[in-house]
């Protein structure tokens, strides 16, 4: 039996190890080239998405300054026309000649400042509302942009 063994040609002594390496550098070179394409698509897409975030970053910066600017602007507006509205009651109340003038100056002036404070706290409110709004729309456009690119690529 041991001699039967020795005449059959093993897979070993079938297989040309003389184009191995050949074969074996061929696949090696292969796929590093893939993984070099992987990676250039990976950090091209890192970069974009890097610069995408930067630009949507700088735009929420300046909306935000936008947006504090028109807020100052509307806060010195209704500032205004409550110093106006007090001096003019106070003006008012000067000339009453009876208390009972006094008091209904008194109570149309309050009238008038309470229906002012709740318009001028729903300009406000909305005025906030709205620098929110433009102050995130860059930073949703840059993340509806990747999303919608990471989407495709899946």
């Amino acid at each position: 039996m041991a001699t039967a063994n020795k005449t059959r040609p093993s897979a070993a002594s079938a297989f040309d190890f003389s184009t191995a390496n050949d074969s074996f550098r061929a696949m090696a070179e292969e796929s590093m080239a893939q993984a070099s394409q992987i990676g250039e698509k990976f950090f091209a897409q890192a970069r974009e998405t890097t610069k995408d975030a930067t630009d949507a970053a700088e735009k929420t910066a300046a909306a935000v300054s936008d947006g504090y600017a028109e807020l100052a602007a509307k806060s010195l507006e209704i500032s205004r026309a409550n110093v106006e509205a007090g001096v003019a009651f106070v003006e008012k109340l000067a000339g009453a000649k009876t208390v009972a003038d006094a008091l209904e100056l008194q109570g149309e002036y309050f009238r008038t400042q309470f229906d002012a404070l709740a318009r001028q706290a729903k300009e406000a409110a909305e005025l906030t509302a709205q620098v929110g709004e433009k102050a995130a729309a860059p930073a949703k456009e840059a993340i509806d942009k990747t999303s919608a690119a990471l989407t495709k690529k899946s």
